[in-house]
C-alpha cells in the first residue's frame, strides 16, 4: 500500500509544471537642470496708468506720481530666486537737459520705502519660493521735482533680473 501511494505521489508530482519566470531590469534618468524665467509688463493703478506718469499740475511736481501696482512681474523657477531691478541707461532720453534716472524709484507693491534705480541693481524680493507663473506686483514713484527740466516726453528702460539663489 506504502508503494502504491508512493507511485501515485510520484505520478502526480511529475505531471504538475514547474513556473519558469525571467525578468530584465531597464533604468531610466531624467536629467534636470535649473531653469528660471521673467517677464513683465505695465498694469493700471495710482493716478496714471503703469508704468506712465502725466505731469500737469503743481502738487505733482511737489510730491511725485507714485503708480500702485505699476509693473506686473511673472516669474517661474525650479529653485528659490530673487528679483533685481535697474535702467539700461543713467538717465532718462528726452529734452534738452537730462533727467537723472534715479528721479524713477521702485518698491515691492504694498512696501513702505522706495529705492532709485539706476544702471546698478538694487534688490526687490529675495528668497522667494519655488514655483510657475509667481505673480508680484511692483509700485513706481516718478519724482522729477523742480528742476527745470524740458516740457516733453521722457523715456528710459528699466530692466528685471530673475536670479536663482
Amino acid at each position: 500500500m506504502i508503494t502504491l501511494g508512493a507511485c501515485l505521489l510520484g505520478v502526480l508530482s511529475n505531471n504538475a509544471r514547474a513556473q519558469v519566470t525571467d525578468f530584465a531590469d531597464l533604468g531610466a534618468t531624467m536629467h534636470l537642470v535649473d531653469v528660471i524665467d521673467i517677464s513683465a509688463v505695465p498694469t493700471g493703478g495710482g493716478s496714471a496708468l503703469g508704468t506712465n506718469a502725466v505731469f500737469d499740475e503743481i502738487p505733482e511736481y511737489r510730491n511725485g506720481i507714485t503708480n500702485l501696482d505699476a509693473v506686473h512681474l511673472t516669474v517661474s523657477s525650479t529653485q528659490i530666486y530673487k528679483v533685481e531691478a535697474e535702467t539700461t541707461t543713467s538717465d532718462f532720453n528726452g529734452g534738452s537737459i537730462p533727467i537723472p534716472s534715479s528721479k524713477l524709484l521702485i518698491r515691492n507693491n504694498g512696501g513702505t520705502t522706495f529705492s532709485p534705480l539706476s544702471v546698478v541693481k538694487t534688490s526687490l524680493l529675495t528668497g522667494q519660493a519655488l514655483g510657475d507663473n509667481v505673480n508680484h506686483g511692483i509700485d513706481l514713484k516718478f519724482d522729477p521735482g523742480f528742476s527745470g527740466y524740458q516740457a516733453t516726453d521722457y523715456d528710459i528702460v528699466m530692466r528685471f533680473t530673475a536670479t536663482q539663489e
